[in-house]
């Protein structure tokens, strides 16, 4: 039993060909514990892509990105794993004509409230219905939407990786790319005419002009995924939420906007005591893929000075362990996922507060390379 944190973007590589200069949190534990490699993300996979989960859960991630919404509807109890039909997360944001093209604004950045959220649900399910489809659940920052017949198209950009993209490089393609446009038009032309714009407007925020369709896909092939029933997810991200419930783990939402690092440490010492628990956090990456260095060093230092070490105190009380594991590990210039293993570390029991000696010179990496599923296993199974 023990606590297995994975941190999206938590080490940030100098260079390609060089080994990467471990946190202290890395370094001490590995010094303590025990530490090795382990192949998670792929360089071509974004954290919304769910890969580094989806390994660590013993699910082979295809190539592209996993079904988000479908996962997504799991997370709120609207779909069932054997469902026939097509999921997909719909985001809403802005986009605005530059020289002779339209680019996007991340949605982050048009700040959608849940409030919002539904009540667009409310007014354009009607609408969604005549051509088949319907809104099977409201989240937080936009729906996820269903229809009975299934799709097939390219992969699509994750609504958070939309900032600055052109129109003509980020329009759906692939065979049935055309009923998936023709739905990006019917709810631009409701979005032109809904008063939620002009109450926007008033209150000096961006219009929603356009809306975002993308993690589209039908219920995967979860064959070979851990049973870790019991056991305890934290996320902010519904899709990562939807994977550990399939799992046969409960799930709550972190709320990484407004971190509450003593209450999660205190969450996970529990419910590590007595069963698997995986913290999720993709907010490192989130910020670094944006340019925001300063506020990436910041947040894996709060990490590391308010969560780990009250979190070590508990779970060393309760003979538990912990891994720590950082997937999508980040180039130097500009927040790319680097193809490449990564570094995991664990120690457990009283080893998690002991003294790290002189003598005690092992390196994070220093030890046996795992699959992600082997690392899961080893993380989260009871002996």
């Amino acid at each position: 039993m023990g606590v297995l944190a994975l941190v999206e973007g938590g080490r940030r590589i100098p260079d390609e060909s060089a080994t990467a200069p471990a946190d202290p949190a890395l370094a001490e534990l590995a010094a303590l514990g025990a530490t090795g490699r382990v192949d998670l993300a792929r360089a071509d996979e974004p954290p919304e892509a769910l890969g580094a989960l989806a390994r660590l859960l013993g699910l082979s991630a295809p190539s592209g990105m996993l079904a988000n919404g479908w996962f997504a509807a799991r997370d709120a109890d609207a779909v069932s794993d054997d469902a026939a039909g097509v999921w997909a997360r719909v985001g809403f944001t802005h986009w605005s004509r530059k020289r002779e093209d339209l680019l996007f604004l991340s949605p982050e950045r048009v700040a959608l409230t849940p409030q919002e959220a539904a009540t667009l649900a409310a007014d354009f399910a009607d609408e969604l219905a005549v051509d088949g489809w319907r809104i099977a659940a409201v989240l937080d920052d936009g729906w996820v939407i269903a229809h009975p017949e299934p799709l097939t198209l390219d992969p699509i950009v994750p609504a958070p990786l939309l900032e600055g993209l052109s129109g003509r490089d980020a329009l759906p393609t692939g065979p049935d790319a055309k009923r998936l446009s023709q739905l990006l038009t019917t709810i631009q032309m409701l979005l032109a005419r809904h008063p939620i714009n002009a109450t926007r407007k008033s209150q000096g925020r961006m219009p929603l002009n356009t809306p975002w369709i993308w993690g589209v896909g039908g219920a995967p092939d979860l064959t070979g995924a851990l049973s870790l029933t019991g056991g305890l997810l934290l996320s902010d991200d519904p899709a990562a939420r939807g994977l550990g419930r399939f799992c046969g783990m409960q799930a709550a939402a972190l709320n990484e906007s407004q971190p509450d690092w003593g209450g999660w440490a205190q969450q996970c010492a529990e419910a590590g005591a007595n069963g698997p628990v995986i913290v999720h956090l993709r907010a490192p990456a989130l910020l670094a893929r944006h340019g925001d260095w300063a506020g990436w060093a910041a947040r894996l230092s709060a990490f590391q000075v308010e969560f780990l070490p009250p979190l070590r105190q508990a779970l060393a009380r309760s003979g538990a362990s912990l891994t720590l594991c950082s997937a999508y590990d980040l180039d130097a210039a500009g927040g790319r996922g680097l193809r490449q293993e990564t570094i995991w570390v664990r120690a457990s029991g009283q080893t998690l507060m002991a003294k790290r000696r002189f003598w005690h010179r092992r390196l994070p990496g220093e030890g046996e390379s795992l699959s992600g599923e082997a690392l899961g296993r080893s993380a989260l199974e009871s002996p």
